[in-house]
């Protein structure tokens, strides 16, 4: 059973400001639009189209130039509004689908259970040891190692009982390791590609922004084509 400190802690972190689905779904749409402004403004040749497009993929590189500086330099922050964030959905994954949706993807993604460790999910209602439900000392089949029952089939009850065990009897079972120290190490390990692809694509953005600038001199300088708009009947024969 989780102890006092660590209830007080839980029950002063279980707020979030807003849905965390809303933050990707705005992501996805600002991409979408500045891609289908580039798209037609290409098609149609409309220069104010292009020149939308082009502030677009600058202002996107900008705000990535920054959002790396500040992420660099409030890393240890961020790690932990990361931790209160994992915390809430725990606490609340019974209670949010979205939030269910984000720690089961966190947790089969990552191979991990809990915040910490896989003993975090005791200070949730539904799966503490002292809960009468069907899932009381259990945690998500999203821990389990193995959560597909003979391959084809989710068995959500994988999990069930394992926080009433010995950690030998239930490290075959489930992840033991949280999703914090999981993540630090992701990260660790990938830094090197993430600046790779970081320092790739945005050389891919200056190249789309002088592109687009070529088409946009190349569309103010093209003549008007002024005898094509004279009636067949009236042009004089050579």
């Amino acid at each position: 059973v989780p102890s006092s400190s660590e209830s007080l802690e839980s029950e002063r972190i279980t707020y979030l400001g807003s849905d965390p689905m809303l933050f990707f779904v705005l992501v996805g749409l600002v991409a979408t639009s500045i891609s289908l402004l580039g798209c037609t403004g290409a098609l149609f040749e409309s220069i104010f189209l292009l020149k939308l497009f082009t502030g677009g993929i600058m202002f996107s590189l900008v705000l990535e130039v920054l959002s790396g500086l500040v992420v660099f330099s409030l890393r240890q922050h961020i790690k932990t509004s990361l931790q209160n964030f994992l915390t809430v959905a725990m606490l609340q994954y019974q209670d949010d689908l979205d939030l269910q949706f984000i720690m089961d993807e966190i947790q089969a993604g990552l191979q991990c259970c809990g915040v910490k460790s896989y003993l975090d999910w005791k200070a949730n209602l539904y799966f503490n040891c002292t809960s009468p439900g069907v899932q009381a000392c259990g945690v998500p089949a999203s821990c389990c190692v193995n959560p597909l029952e003979n391959g084809t089939i989710l068995n959500s009850q994988c999990g069930f009982g394992t926080l009433g065990m010995e950690e030998f009897a239930v490290q075959s079972t489930i992840y033991l390791g949280g999703c914090v120290p999981q993540l630090n190490r992701w990260l660790n390990s990938h830094a090197g590609t993430i600046g790779f692809f970081a320092v790739v694509l945005a050389p891919v953005r200056l190249l789309c922004c002088m592109l687009t600038f070529r088409i946009q001199n190349t569309s103010n300088k093209r003549p008007w084509r002024t005898s094509s708009l004279i009636p067949w009947s009236s042009r004089k024969p050579l």
